[in-house]
């Protein structure tokens, strides 16, 4: 098998966090990456917004994190705090269980059995307020709390309430503002002054807020308002973060290390990952005075009385103050202090001012903040040691040097910001006149090199299992590859994946308008969280404006082809239907006649009728086959795509037209209409025995990517064969296959290709197979089917042993070709298939699959349901029947309760993996979730109608809920996905599954009449692509697949309660026409709408 991805580059390290843009995290993930660069490793930053939240489409940003697993990385930090704010702490607690297995280190969120670095918010907020009362006697205190789901948010604010408690200020409720957003400062200070009336600075003379983003947005409030910060009202802040500096008086908060803490997790993770253990650490939180509290410049150490300094109180002040270690002290707090005292000897300032303007220059281009460089001049003017004159005049000389050094920076940040934003505006112009996905890598490579970025990668989500590289670049161009398929839990295609090295890579989601798009990997130098959130919006929407007129020359296409299909209709029209017609009105005629004219009419009229009957039945056929036809040509025609069995179709064949056959013994699995597939066989062998009837013979080989047919008979099958509307639709159903169709003199012969794991169409251009892969337990057993196709094609056969994959999926060897017999398998080889269904490149290798058990959509998903179902638990009937579900007769756990105190029993002996209710019954939800082991464990409600929509929300808020209707439910679809669920498969959040709710809500009240997918989507809100893929994921089915079960259930009732036409029940059914009813109910129902109103 081949590397696994980005092992060149030493250690694959993930970050994963909300934002890299707002707040804290700016210095806190720059300190990460600045360690990975340091260590030679590779770091993988996950910006994935917190957990489920709504606001601004944020959760859309989560489709990130399921990339932070153990195939892209072998480690994870996770900043757990920063992913909270609309989950509950517990559920963000139990969301990081899907990074599992890899070593994970926390931050500021203890996970069991992982790592934790955090801060003691504590105390440091109760610093705060200590120092608000002790300085400036305040004694009205309000406060501004954070999202109630937010453990350090609730520290501080307890915080608050004891050390007001510990200064003897009783609380007033008043003054506490609800829980808030981290951003919502402006509202949560609105709630306070004009919901509840209080007055700044006459009813609360200090606010302190949770968190600096916090204490930004209310502090412009309260400017536009015209109060003046500290003069009318003090504030203050937590966090240090970059909104702290940008008040009109710079802000006192309290300084969380997260740089320190970035580093020690950096190191921690490390540790863990050679397999040590590391014990769990907490940092101090610093209380930060400047000017927002009322303290002036340096009035916290003028005041005090500091006793005098000198040279080595003052180096080790500057050690603790900037936290320098050894190397820095050696390297510029040493030489800088030997040359400010050495300057009192030499009568100079040359070396101290070199020196010093260096250390300048370095300080103000890291931190703008300079609170620091006040504290140092304060000190400076304590030292005893130095004469009181030259004192002075250093101090003068390091004030002039720090404006002029700030001046100077100001002025490259000018630059540099100008130079960027003509890059950035040069980059949009040409994504705006992208009108095709493959020239978006081509405008990256062009312009993102300019901003530092040496690497970038562009990937679009195609399905919940796969993803489609769209192409990207390196430092050596353009790469390969492009539009490649490959696993959804992959970061990037495997052979793009090898050239990623030791660096910092931005893992971006790219989304718009409620529709998760792809992920954008970028390589950056700069730790600019800003510049490339707005690369991240600029190329989503640029894949908007591509996808919508990718979507427009779609249906051009359609139209393009519709047109002339229809055409050919009309074209065949007089020789397909009028004249058979004709044929018919001239039996009738003679019929007529001899009714009128003979005496003894038995004989003669019962031939006669019986012309007419094969004239009808033929006609039928040849109408039926016109219309199959022409929508074969338009692409229209449906397929249902499932594995099934040849092997029953080709006896079918030999059996019905007496061929002589040569067929295997036994015969893989293929994927496709089964239908479609045994419609074209009867088709050409229909033409070949007409030909020369009984002389047919029929010959089948299984080949390594497929099974070749060959129909050969003594007569010239290739002389009628040209327009022969029989075999053209033949020749449409296998191409629709992915398959080939030739016509020889004497022979016909079709190709079929195998499956694979992925469902996918078999692809183009694949070399001549060298390799079969046989999947087994045991290398000394062979079947003979594998030992006969190595033989007959020359393959080389290796054995797979499952026990060797299971434990290291890197040692299996590459291959063209899988080999498996299911018939035979044990579970191990099962999950031996779902680890090469997560393969790089196997995943769409054809499968030579034995198995008559296997069921599904895809031979990946047989094996998928295959593994759940063996773990799936016990299944509870609260309601439904047991017997309405027969395609889950094989689940041994299956409970029927009609009681509480009969579920209280069941839950005393087992868990259920989900409870199945036949009614939107609060009471009995409520009663379930009160449970401490069903919290989280789905519950599914099949109703025969949705409640009232005003009671709708009260239902898509409950989280776990799945609801479908009970005459939809015992379809085969939904059987499928009861499976899933029951074996561990997820349920949609419940801010998604509620735009599925309420597509079914809409589905049900306008049934009767014409649905349209964008009219579907539109009354949800959201996309019609996005609304298909979350409808599917929920319900197993499409939302056209529902609606039509929907109705034709909706018809049975019609049938059985009135004498309505078939006519009239199509219509109010919401079906376009008679025949489309027909044939939708036959297919559902098994029998005709007739047959059922006859029974």
């Amino acid at each position: 098998m081949q590397q696994t991805p980005m092992r060149k580059s030493g250690q694959r390290l993930g970050f994963v966090l909300a934002s890299t843009h707002t707040g804290s995290s700016n210095g806190l993930w720059a300190s990460i990456a600045d360690a990975a660069v340091e260590a030679g490793s590779a770091l993988y930053v996950f910006p994935g917004g917190r957990l489920n939240s709504l606001s601004e489409f944020e959760h859309l940003r989560n489709s990130v994190f399921k990339l932070a697993n153990s195939k892209n990385l072998d480690g994870l930090i996770s900043w757990g705090s920063s992913l909270c704010g609309t989950e509950s702490v517990e559920n963000v607690s139990r969301f990081h269980s899907i990074f599992q297995p890899l070593p994970l280190v926390t931050i500021a969120m203890k996970i069991p059995g992982s790592p934790n670095i955090g801060f003691d918010a504590y105390l440091g907020m109760k610093a705060l307020v200590h120092h608000c009362i002790h300085v400036h006697q305040a004694q009205r205190i309000a406060f501004i709390r954070g999202p109630v789901n937010h453990a350090s948010a609730q520290e501080r604010y307890q915080a608050y309430l004891d050390g007001l408690q510990e200064c003897g200020i009783a609380l007033d409720e008043q003054l506490a503002a609800p829980p808030s957003p981290w951003n919502e400062g402006e509202g949560a200070l609105r709630q306070l002054c004009e919901n509840r009336q209080l007055l700044p600075g006459r009813d609360f003379d200090t606010l302190l807020c949770a968190s600096d983003m916090l204490m930004f947005t209310a502090a412009k409030l309260l400017q536009k308002w015209g109060y003046r910060i500290p003069e009318d009202i003090r504030i203050a802040g937590f966090n240090d973060s970059p909104e702290s500096r940008f008040l009109s008086a710079a802000g006192t908060t309290v300084r969380v290390p997260f740089a320190d803490m970035g580093r020690s997790a950096f190191d921690m993770l490390r540790q863990l990952v050679k397999g040590r253990t590391v014990p769990d650490k907490l940092e101090p939180a610093t209380l930060i005075v400047r000017n927002s509290c009322g303290c002036g410049y340096r009035k916290e150490i003028l005041s005090g009385g500091q006793k005098p300094l000198d040279r080595e109180e003052l180096c080790s002040w500057a050690i603790e103050r900037f936290s320098l270690d050894a190397q820095h002290v050696q390297a510029w707090l040493e030489p800088l202090v030997g040359a400010l005292y050495q300057g009192i000897e030499d009568h100079t300032q040359e070396l101290f001012s070199s020196l010093l303007f260096r250390v300048l220059q370095r300080y103000f281009e890291r931190d703008t903040d300079a609170t620091a460089f006040q504290d140092t001049m304060a000190r400076l003017e304590q030292l005893s040691d130095l004469p009181t004159q030259y004192r002075q005049e250093m101090v003068d000389l390091c004030w002039s040097m720090a404006v002029d050094a700030q001046a100077r920076i100001g002025n490259i940040r000018t630059y540099e910001n100008l130079r960027r934003s003509n890059i950035l505006n040069s980059f949009k112009c040409d994504l705006l006149r992208a009108w095709n996905r493959n020239a978006i890598p081509r405008i990256l490579h062009t312009h993102l090199p300019l901003l530092g970025i040496q690497q970038a990668f562009l990937v679009m989500a195609e399905n919940e299992g796969y993803s489609r590289y769209v192409g990207g670049y390196t430092e050596a161009g353009m790469t390969e590859g492009e539009n490649e398929l490959f696993p959804s839990l992959n970061l990037l295609p495997d052979e793009i994946a090898t050239v990623c090295r030791a660096g910092v890579y931005l893992v971006q989601p790219l989304f718009i308008e409620n529709q998760v798009l792809g992920h954008l990997v970028t390589m950056i130098s700069d730790r600019d969280g800003s510049l490339h959130e707005e690369l991240r919006s600029s190329i989503s929407s640029a894949l908007k404006g591509v996808l919508l007129f990718e979507e427009t020359v779609h249906a051009k296409e359609v139209a393009e082809k519709a047109e002339i299909a229809k055409m050919r209709f009309f074209s065949t029209m007089g020789d397909g239907l009028k004249e058979p017609l004709a044929v018919i009105l001239d039996k009738m005629n003679q019929l007529d006649g001899m009714i009128r004219d003979q005496g003894d009419l038995s004989r003669p009229l019962g031939r006669a009728i019986e012309a007419v009957r094969d004239e009808m039945e033929l006609q039928l056929e040849k109408t039926s086959l016109l219309f199959d036809y022409t929508l074969a040509q338009a692409g229209e025609l449906e397929l249902e795509s499932k594995l099934f069995a040849f092997a029953p179709i080709l006896a079918s064949i030999t059996s019905r037209w007496q061929f002589t056959s040569v067929v295997p013994p036994r015969l893989p699995l293929l994927q496709g209409d089964e239908g479609r597939i045994l419609q074209m066989m009867e088709l050409v062998s229909a033409y070949t025995h007409r030909k020369y009837p009984g002389k047919t013979v029929l010959t089948v080989q299984v080949e390594p990517e497929g099974i070749r047919c060959r129909l050969t008979s003594p007569a010239s099958l290739k002389a009628d064969a040209e327009g022969n509307q029989r075999l053209l639709l033949a020749h449409n159903i296998v191409l629709l296959h992915q398959g080939m169709f030739l016509i020889a003199e004497h022979e016909i012969e079709l190709f079929l290709p195998l499956p694979n794991l992925g469902g996918l169409a078999p692809m183009h251009g694949r070399s001549t197979p060298r390799r079969l892969l046989l999947i087994t337990s045991d290398a000394g057993t062979v079947p003979i089917e594998a030992k006969n196709l190595a033989q007959r094609f020359r393959l080389e056969l290796s054995p797979v042993i499952t026990e060797r994959l299971l434990k290291d999926q890197a040692d299996v060897a590459d291959g063209t070709v899988i080999f498996w017999d299911a018939d035979v398998a044990g579970f191990d080889q099962f999950l031996a298939m779902k680890l090469l269904l997560q393969h790089g490149r196997l995943f769409r290798v054809p499968v030579v699959c034995y198995g008559q058990d296997l069921t599904g959509p895809t031979l990946g998903e047989a094996v998928t349901v295959r593994i759940r179902t063996k773990h799936a638990g016990p299944i509870v009937f609260w309601g439904p029947s047991i017997s309405d579900f027969p395609l889950l007769c094989d689940i041994e756990g299956r409970f029927a309760v009609d009681s509480y105190d009969r579920f209280r029993r069941l839950l005393e002996e087992c868990k259920p993996s989900v409870v199945l209710l036949d009614t939107v019954d609060q009471d009995r939800i409520a009663f379930i979730r009160n449970q401490a082991k069903l919290s989280l464990v789905p519950i599914v409600l099949l109703v025969d109608r949705l409640p009232a929509e005003e009671a709708m929300g009260v239902l898509c808020a409950i989280p776990q809920v799945v609801v479908c209707h009970a005459s939809v439910a015992a379809g085969p679809e939904f059987s499928m996905r009861l499976r899933d669920i029951a074996g561990g498969g997820d349920v949609l959040p419940s801010h998604t599954g509620a735009l599925v709710k309420r597509s079914l809500w809409y589905l049900e009240h306008h049934a009767a009449s014409q649905v349209s997918r964008w009219k579907l989507a539109d009354s949800v809100n959201v996309s019609e692509d996005y609304l298909t893929r979350v409808f599917h994921k929920e319900l197993g089915m499409s939302p056209w697949e529902y609606l039509n079960r929907y109705r034709i259930q909706l018809a049975c009732d019609l049938l059985v309660r009135t004498n309505l036409s078939l006519s009239e029940i199509s219509g109010r059914t919401g079906f376009q026409d008679q025949a489309y009813f027909c044939r939708v109910f036959k297919k559902l129902k098994g029998c005709t709408p007739s047959a059922l109103r006859n029974a």
